[in-house]
């Protein structure tokens, strides 16, 4: 997001998704190009990588951080957990300050048996969000059958 025209200055604030894994986009401003990659290496380490033109700045949220620094260039500039980047190249890796993804465990299944609410991030939760037919739906009144959604990347009928 471009704080300044021009994009001489820009907020970058990537949210990474651990269904995708990874991430790498890139962007050609009128000041050049900028680029974001991230990776999610495992459930609760991410790799962040950032190119900043010249001439330019950016502000970098980083996603889920934890709050501790290294000596690495990202964090010469850190304020209010903003880091301040002038132009180059910066790569760093990093321990979340939550896992990015949560495995079912006997207790998460007990519960959703139970119908408690789930804690963010359970697969089933993830499932029931992204994937139409893990979702479940009470009868139409009618007696009619729900249309179905299709084939899908699991395999499922529909």
């Amino acid at each position: 997001m471009p704080i300044t025209p021009g994009f001489t200055t820009v907020r970058l604030m990537p949210k990474p998704n651990w269904e995708l894994r990874r991430l790498d986009c890139r962007y050609c401003s009128a000041a050049g190009e900028w680029a974001v990659r991230w990776q999610c290496v495992d459930a609760d380490t991410l790799t962040l990588a950032v190119a900043v033109p010249f001439g330019c700045t950016a502000e970098l949220t980083l996603p889920n951080w934890n709050g501790e620094t290294t000596d690495n260039p990202v964090f010469t500039d850190v304020q209010n957990g903003v880091c301040r980047l002038q132009p180059g190249r910066y790569e760093v890796t990093y321990k979340t300050a939550v896992p990015m993804f949560k495995p079912l465990s006997t207790a998460n299944t007990t519960a959703l048996a139970a119908g408690q609410p789930r804690s963010q991030g359970t697969a089933a939760e993830n499932d029931a969000r992204h994937h139409p037919a893990a979702r479940t739906y009470a009868e139409p009144a009618d007696g009619r059958p729900h249309a179905r959604h299709g084939p899908c990347r699991r395999g499922c009928a529909g």
